[in-house]
C-alpha cells in the first residue's frame, strides 16, 4: 500500500515536502477557480474554514481506535476465519518460498513441505496474502501484524477519500463524508478483517483520487500512479477487474486521450492471463477448479448446498445491508444525490465526485447481483457501498449547513448548522461502534450448547501441536464447522468424526492421532475401541479431552 506514496517521489528525492505541497496547491487552485460563484449561489460550497481542514484528525483517531480494539486477540470469532487462513497462506509463503509456490497461496495446508498441488488456493489473486507475508517477515507471525494490513488500508482509504472529496467539494464536505465512512458499522466491523475488501477499496479510492489529479494537472506522475493503483487492485480481488472496466468506460466518454481505454483493458487482460498461468504452474487442475468455483458463485446455492430463491436473496441482502449500513446513512446518501442533481450538477468538481460515487455504487451493485451466492453468504459483499454512501452523505450534511447559514443571518446562529452536523457525527459514532460489536460472534467448536471459553480454539490447537509430530493427521470428534484449530496446531486436522466408523475411515495408518471431547455423544464408543495404553485425559480451559497417541509398531 505504501508503494503509491513512494512512487510520488519518482521525480524528486525530497518528495515529502515538494509533492505534498503541490498536492494541496492543486486543491487551492481548483477552489479559487470557483470561488466567484459563491456569492451568486448559496448552494455552492465555499472553501471551508481552517477548522474543517483539521477535521480529519479526530475522525481518523476514532477509526484507528475502533478498529484496533481487539488488535492482538486470537482468531476465535466467526469472522476471524479469513484472518487465520490468509495468515496460514503467509506462513506457507515464508516457509516454502515464493519461487516454490509461484506466489499462489496455500490457505488450508498445514502439513509438511513440499505443498501438494491440491493444497493451493486458486480462486483469488494473491496480493493480500503476499502483503501479510511481507508484514510477517518484518514484525513476526502474530495476529496483530496480520490485522495491520486491513486496518492500514482502511485508514489510508479514509485519508484518500477525504482528499478526493476535499478537492471536489471542500474541506467541510470532506470531513463530513469521512465522519460517515468511519462510523458505518460495515467499516467498523469489516474494516479490520483480513480479507480482500478493505485493501481492494483502498486501491479503488486511490485510483479515483490520482485520476482526478491527473485531469487537473496533466502531470505524468499521476498517470503512472493511476495505472499502479489499477494494477494492484487487479491483483487484490476480482472486483478490481470490474473497476478497471468502469474506468475504461469512463475514458471512452471523458478521458484525456482515446488510447487509454485500450491500455486499461490490456492491463486487465494481461493480469488475468498471468494469473491463469500462475495457478496452472502449481496445479494442472487449477483451471477446472477455478471454473467450478466461479460458476458456484454465480449460482443460487447457499452455504448448506440448498438453493435459494430471488425473494430469499433479496430479503437476506436487504437486511444485511441495513444492519451494516443503517437506513439513516442510506437516506443521507439519497438526499445528497438529489441535492447534487438539483443544485450542483453544473459544478465540474461536484460532477466528478458524483461520478466517483456512482462508479463504486454500480460496481458493488453489479457484484452483488451477479455473484448471488457470494452476496447471499457473505455480509461483507456490500463493503464497497461504504465509500459512495459516505461521499453523498457528506454532500447532504454540507447542504444542511448551507441551508442553516441561509436561514439565520447572525454569525453566532449561522454556526448552528456546523454544530448540529458535528453532533450528528458524534451520535453516529456512539451508535455505530456498538452496532459493529454486535456482529462479533464466537466460533464454537463443541456442540453449540456447551459454554466455551474464548481461548479454547488456540489452546486446543497448541496442545495438538505440542503432542503430535508435524506429519501427523489428527482426528477429532468435535468442530463441525472447521474452525481455526488447525492454524494454531500447524497440523492436518480432520474434524467432526462423531462415530467410531467415521474415525476408522479417516485414520491414516502410522501417522494418525486423535483428540476426543469426552462429553460428546459418541465419545464413549470411540474410546472403547481405542488402545487404552495410548490415552491421556487432559483439561483444556475447563473442558475435558482425551489425547490418543497410537504407539508405533514394533
Amino acid at each position: 500500500m505504501l508503494v503509491v506514496l513512494c512512487l510520488i517521489g519518482l521525480e524528486s528525492p525530497s518528495f515529502i515536502q515538494v509533492k505534498i505541497g503541490k498536492l494541496f496547491a492543486i486543491e487551492r487552485a481548483a477552489f479559487s477557480r470557483q470561488i466567484f460563484l459563491v456569492s451568486k449561489d448559496p448552494s455552492i460550497p465555499h472553501p471551508s474554514s481552517r477548522y474543517w481542514r483539521w477535521g480529519l484528525l479526530p475522525v481518523a483517531l476514532f477509526l484507528v481506535l475502533a478498529l484496533s480494539h481487539d488488535l492482538a486477540a486470537p482468531w476465535t470469532l466467526e469472522d476471524n476465519y479469513n484472518g487465520a487462513i490468509y495468515s496460514q497462506a503467509a506462513h506457507n509463503y515464508l516457509r516454502a518460498g515464493l519461487v516454490a509456490t509461484a506466489c499462489v497461496p496455500a490457505v488450508l495446508y498445514f502439513g509438511p513441505l513440499p505443498i501438494p498441488p491440491d493444497g493451493y488456493y486458486v480462486h483469488h489473486p494473491c496480493l493480500l496474502p503476499l502483503t501479510v507475508a511481507g508484514m510477517f517477515s518484518i514484525l513476526g507471525e502474530k495476529e496483530w501484524v496480520a490485522r495491520l494490513v486491513p486496518i492500514g488500508a482502511s485508514l489510508l482509504t479514509l485519508c484518500f477519500l477525504w482528499l478526493l472529496v476535499r478537492h471536489c467539494a471542500g474541506a467541510r464536505t470532506a470531513t463530513l463524508a469521512a465522519g460517515i465512512f468511519a462510523t458505518l458499522p460495515m467499516e467498523l466491523h469489516y474494516g479490520e478483517m483480513v480479507n480482500f475488501e478493505p485493501v481492494a477499496l483502498f486501491w479503488m479510492v486511490t485510483a479515483l483520487l490520482v485520476l482526478r489529479y491527473w485531469q487537473q494537472t496533466g502531470r505524468p506522475v499521476w498517470r503512472v500512479l493511476l495505472f499502479v493503483a489499477i494494477f494492484f487492485g487487479l491483483w487484490t480481488e476480482w472486483t478490481g477487474y470490474f473497476f478497471a472496466l468502469l474506468i475504461a468506460f469512463y475514458f471512452l466518454g471523458a478521458g484525456p486521450k482515446r488510447g487509454w481505454p485500450a491500455l486499461v483493458l490490456a492491463l486487465a487482460a494481461l493480469s488475468g492471463a498471468v494469473f491463469l498461468l500462475q495457478i496452472h504452474h502449481v496445479d494442472p487442475e487449477a483451471w477446472s477448479d477455478a471454473g467450478h468455483a466461479f460458476l458456484f458463485r454465480l449460482g443460487r446455492q447457499g452455504a448448506t448446498g440448498t438453493a435459494f430463491t430471488w425473494g430469499q436473496w433479496t430479503s437476506t441482502v436487504f437486511f444485511s445491508l441495513i444492519g451494516l449500513i443503517p437506513l439513516f446513512q442510506w437516506a443521507l446518501a439519497i438526499a445528497g444525490t438529489i441535492y447534487f442533481f438539483r443544485r450542483q450538477r453544473h459544478l465540474e468538481g461536484s460532477r466528478y465526485l458524483a461520478g466517483a460515487a456512482g462508479c463504486l455504487f454500480v460496481l458493488d451493485l453489479g457484484y452483488m447481483v451477479g455473484f448471488r451466492n457470494a452476496s447471499f453468504i457473505h455480509d461483507f459483499a456490500g463493503f464497497y457501498f461504504t465509500a459512495p454512501v459516505a461521499m453523498m452523505g457528506g454532500v447532504a450534511l454540507n447542504a444542511f449547513v448551507i441551508w442553516m447559514g441561509g436561514l439565520v443571518r447572525e454569525m453566532a446562529l449561522a454556526r448552528m448548522g456546523s454544530l448540529i452536523v458535528c453532533m450528528v457525527l458524534a451520535l453516529l459514532a456512539l451508535t455505530g461502534y456498538p452496532a459493529a460489536l454486535k456482529f462479533d460472534s464466537q466460533f464454537e467448536i463443541l456442540d453449540g450448547d456447551t459454554p466455551e471459553p474464548k481461548t479454547l480454539i488456540p489452546d486446543v490447537g497448541r496442545l495438538i501441536g505440542r503432542t503430535f509430530p508435524p506429519d501427523a493427521v489428527v482426528l477429532c470428534n468435535f468442530d463441525p464447522y472447521d474452525s481455526n484449530v488447525p492454524y494454531y496446531a500447524q497440523r492436518t486436522v480432520v474434524t467432526n468424526l462423531s462415530t467410531f466408523d467415521e474415525w476408522k475411515q479417516a485414520e491414516v495408518p502410522g501417522h494418525s492421532g486423535g483428540v476426543i471431547w469426552m462429553h460428546a455423544p459418541g465419545a464413549s464408543e470411540i474410546l472403547s475401541n481405542l488402545g487404552k495404553e495410548s490415552e491421556r485425559i487432559v483439561n483444556v480451559d475447563g473442558v475435558r479431552f482425551c489425547l490418543w497417541v497410537p504407539q508405533a509398531p514394533r
